[in-house]
């Protein structure tokens, strides 16, 4: 591994590993993702994977509606990526279960 790096990413997330994947594909050299515990074992984790369009500010409407194209041909564009992602969701899923089981049991 380097002993320098020309990006920092912090947090193994949704949005770290997406900045991440981003800066390599836009050409970045030396980019580093740091994660205290595993990927996506945070908020990312907690999250329920929905993809929504429906917002109140243009600029985040503008954002989900390039996000569901991007899902659209996500297979096609990066193959086995989105096994990997897959992977992730149902990590999420599982772990929205899990909360709504352990709710379930405190009522």
């Amino acid at each position: 591994m380097a002993d320098t790096f020309d990006v920092v990413v912090i947090g193994g997330g949704v949005m770290g590993a997406s900045a991440v994947f981003h800066l390599k594909k836009l050409g970045a050299e030396r980019v580093v993702l740091l994660e205290r515990k595993q990927i996506c074992t945070g908020g990312s984790a907690k999250s329920c994977a929905i993809v929504r369009t429906h917002y109140s500010i243009p600029s985040n409407t503008a954002l989900a509606i390039k996000g569901l194209e991007i899902f659209r041909h996500f297979t096609f564009t990066y193959g086995q990526l989105w096994y990997r992602l897959s992977i992730l969701i149902k990590r999420s899923i599982a772990a929205v279960q899990h909360w709504y089981l352990s709710c379930q049991k405190r009522v």
